[in-house]
């Protein structure tokens, strides 16, 4: 009998790039109760990668280690014997069943890969022997795809054996990024998000992807993952994945990934063959396959396997017709109706479509909607205005205004026939006010809202109760009771109905008439619960359905309570948006924040020279009021300069009438910059100063009697701008106070700051006449805003650190190395080095001494 091969007993080399992973390691590095430790994953889980890493962190500390890698000519007793004389440095004997030198081994840490190779009568010979021959005191490593053994439960149960699968040994999301560090390949972070999210953390996948990714994005589709994009990752699905199967569980395998989600009843049906779908289930759970364990007995097949096998290896349209029937039967209709369209049954997919279009329309889900009606033919939708009725505001969410116009076409001409279907007007009324709202024509938006209030779109654009836009139009015009009154209400049906979408647009409408009264910590804490709502329901509510229409205002109440590192995460959120989806007036606040956050980090300049540029480039495409926002923007910035020549330019456009606004109907973006007040701001430096003072008086006492006590206290320090340079100093100190008193109950700041040095000349007065003029609270907010005017704009952290990122920093200030610093926290070298990076982008900096040294002049860490 041939001595094993020197190769079976040496850990091999693999060909993907490997990474240190604390958390599986540190498992397999224990010395724990559980003699038998199982590692047990599909192909590219890095099993064979984390059991060689085991042997040498053992090995280097002294203990006698032993490596096996098994293959099939062991499922031979005699054989499988002999590679373990090998392996455990026992003088190979004549009569392989002679055990006693197996058990004299000084081996104490046996290293056992490739056991999928057993058959089970050579997997309980191989447990037989663990069990009875080879010393107690040896602990026992297996790494295999698949373990054909029925005892394996038997075992954990009686706490000898504990198994890390898929789950364990999938990448987490910080792996992922600092793999992907390690490796050298930039990804920016929220693709990095993308690319946990599709590979699912398998590590192979993240491997053979991340080095394509540049290509893979530059596709329109590439949050699609288009899998013929990726040879690499393909070729090895086809040698590691499917070449190890025989060619009728290939077969059964291309049936049954595509179907999503699986369980016997439905594989049985697509299979159409007679044969058990449990058996099959069976044979497939086996196989070592990326499957994971659904509720009700379902597997799910890992999507981008699936994806493989549809495009390579395609079933017959049969079998999706026969799966699609058993769905729709047995109430899994979505699933059903991608069934149905992978077979070209068209009608039947429409039919199945129909029977929740209301449901995914009422949970938001109009990509899904448009997706599935785009491989319908246009004959058929135009005949079923359930589907195409949702179709029109699938495509005005996405933004697709040439597909979008071509439908209301269509709608126009058929509501006007005899005998036309009512539905088809009933969705020309319901969406109609909302196209009117996205051009920026809120009077035009009002009226056919209250013309269609039987059936109208709710704001933003899904079909819901209408009290959500008569809502948020009775905010626009300032009549707050009638607001409040129809939200209660609103609120109350939307628990009742448990419509996810419906509470988180009560929640962002509450928030916006705390905001008009002031109360801003309210505000947040209602933007705060819709965000939570949007999380938990992200399948019923994609972001930009939602935040599309809330990110502009919570922008502007993070930046009035200079709560800059809020702005920071809502710019990038508001960035990771479709630009063309926004609602203008959610796009003027995004563009109005970015300038002033770029004049708070690189200073005036830089911020003018980059809004003139996103000026020029969004005209054309933006409506007039957003326009003259941009305008009273550039015309403050302008101001702020002393550049006469830009504000005289800036006063012969704003000045002019159609260009004042109409403080009747104010939106969010406008609240405490537009309809009026750039205007007024213009003629106190240009004058008459009584007309400016007369201005601003009409506007005040309109913002007053409407309850807007944010924008009124604006207007109040310009009043006090305005009669100071009128000569009336005691009056401008009286409107300043008053200001002051609104400001420190609401938190309100930059509001003062951003009107510059006039502001502020009159605040440095007043502190010396606080006792006198003040309250308590205002003195306090007074002393708080002058602090904040001296604070070096360089001095701001970009974005919080996390609390490990404040943690490690502290340690990096106080002269920690990494090895130490990963030492103190129990983290990798990798993951330190990965947190390091973080900070230094969140900072702006590009070393530990910057980091440490911004950090102590922000009050992230004390001085000393």
């Amino acid at each position: 009998m041939p001595y094993p091969n020197l190769l079976k007993l040496t850990p091999p080399f693999g060909n993907v790039p490997q990474m240190e992973r604390e958390v599986p390691l540190r498992e397999l590095s224990a010395d724990g109760a559980f003699r038998l430790v199982l590692l047990r994953a599909p192909a590219g889980y890095g099993k064979t990668a984390l059991l060689r890493a085991a042997h040498a962190r053992r090995a280097r500390a002294g203990a006698h280690v032993a490596w096996l890698n098994l293959d099939h000519a062991d499922n031979d007793p005699a054989t499988l014997r002999r590679s373990l004389h090998a392996a455990l440095r026992v003088a190979p004997v004549l009569a392989p069943d002679n055990d006693a030198l197996l058990a004299s081994s000084s081996v104490t840490h046996l290293y056992l890969d490739a056991v999928e190779h057993l058959d089970g009568a050579a997997i309980r010979g191989l447990f037989a022997l663990i069990a009875c021959v080879l010393p107690p005191s040896m602990r026992v490593y297996l790494a295999a795809r698949a373990l054909h053994h029925g005892g394996i439960a038997a075992l954990k149960v009686a706490g000898t054996l504990v198994e890390l699968d898929m789950d364990d040994l999938q990448f987490s999301p910080a792996e992922t990024a600092s793999y992907l560090q390690q490796q050298k390949i930039d990804i920016p972070p929220d693709d990095v998000a993308l690319l946990q999210r599709v590979s699912e953390g398998w590590p192979a996948a993240i491997a053979l992807i991340a080095p394509a990714w540049k290509k893979l994005r530059r596709h329109e589709e590439a949050d699609k993952f288009i899998l013929s994009a990726l040879p690499e990752f393909n070729a090895y699905l086809q040698r590691e994945v499917l070449g190890v199967l025989d060619e009728p569980m290939r077969r059964l395998l291309t049936t049954a990934a595509p179907l999503a989600t699986f369980c016997a009843g439905l594989l049985e049906a697509a299979l159409g063959s007679g044969d058990s779908g449990q058996q099959q289930m069976t044979l497939l759970q086996a196989a070592g396959l990326p499957l994971r364990q659904l509720p009700g007995g379902w597997l799910r097949c890992h999507p981008l396997l699936a994806g493989h096998l549809a495009l390579r290896q395609p079933a017959p349209g049969a079998v999706y017709a026969r799966a699609g029937t058993w769905l729709a039967h047995h109430d899994h209709v979505e699933q059903a109706i991608d069934c149905f369209l992978m077979a070209g049954a068209h009608a039947q997919a429409a039919d199945a479509l129909e029977r929740v279009i209301a449901a995914l329309s009422a949970g938001g889900q109009f990509e899904r909607i448009v997706h599935c009606c785009e491989q319908l033919p246009t004959v058929m939708l135009q005949q079923r205005p359930a589907l195409s009725g949702a179709l029109l505001v699938g495509l005005l969410c996405a933004a697709r205004g040439t597909e979008l116009a071509n439908w209301l076409h269509f709608y126009h001409r058929r509501s006007n026939l005899v005998g036309a279907d009512p539905r088809y007007a009933a969705s020309l009324d319901g969406i109609t006010p909302l196209l009117a709202f996205l051009a920026g024509d809120t009077d035009r938006c009002i009226a056919l809202a209250a013309a269609h209030k039987s059936h109208a779109m709710m704001v933003p654009p899904a079909p819901a109760d209408p009290r959500h836009l008569a809502a948020y139009t009775c905010l626009w015009r300032g009549e707050l009771a009638e607001a409040a009154a129809l939200l209660v209400t609103a609120r109350r049906d939307c628990a009742a109905s448990g419509s996810p979408i419906g509470m988180a647009l009560v929640s962002f409408l509450q928030a916006y008439l705390d905001a008009i009264g002031g109360n801003f910590d309210a505000a947040l804490q209602q933007l705060a619960a819709a965000d939570a709502l949007a999380q938990q329901h992200a399948e019923q509510i994609p972001p930009f359905l939602f935040h599309g229409y809330s990110v502009g205002l919570a922008l502007l109440i993070a930046y009035e309570c200079n709560r800059l590192d809020l702005v920071t995460a809502r710019l990038a959120l508001a960035r990771s948006l479709p630009a063309a989806g926004l609602p203008w007036d959610a796009r003027a606040a995004m563009l109005v924040m970015q300038a002033r956050m770029l004049a708070l980090q690189q200073g005036q300049a830089a911020a003018r020279q980059w809004l003139e540029a996103a000026c020029r480039q969004g005209r054309a495409r933006l409506p007039a009021p957003a326009r003259a926002l941009l305008e009273a923007e550039q015309s403050r910035m302008a101001l702020l300069a002393g550049n006469h020549d830009a504000v005289s330019w800036h006063a012969s456009i704003l000045l002019q009438p159609v260009w004042a606004g109409d403080e009747r109907c104010i939106l969010p973006s406008q609240e405490i910059d537009g309809a009026g007040i750039a205007q007024a701001r213009l003629l106190i430096r240009l004058g008459p100063l009584p007309e400016a003072e007369a201005l601003i008086g009409r506007l005040l006492t309109h913002a007053l009697a409407t309850g807007r006590r944010w924008r009124a206290t604006k207007l109040r320090v310009l009043l006090a701008i305005a009669l100071a340079q009128l000569g009336k100093a005691r009056e401008a100190e009286a409107e300043m106070a008053l200001a002051l008193e609104q400001a420190a109950a609401s938190g309100m700041l930059r509001l003062f700051l951003d009107e510059g040095s006039d502001a502020l000349g009159l605040l440095r007065i007043l502190r010396g006449k606080a006792r006198r003029l003040l309250s308590t609270q205002a003195a306090t907010h007074l002393d708080v805003l002058l602090r904040g005017a001296d604070i070096p704009a360089a001095a701001l952290p970009s974005a919080q650190l996390t609390p490990t990122e404040a943690t490690l920093l502290a340690l990096v200030a106080l002269g920690r190395t990494n090895g130490a610093i990963a030492d103190q926290l129990d983290l990798s070298v990798n993951t330190v080095k990965w947190h390091l990076g973080q900070i230094f982008r969140k900072l702006s900096v590009s070393n530990r001494g910057q980091a440490v040294c911004k950090a102590r002049r922000a009050g992230v860490l004390p001085m000393q």
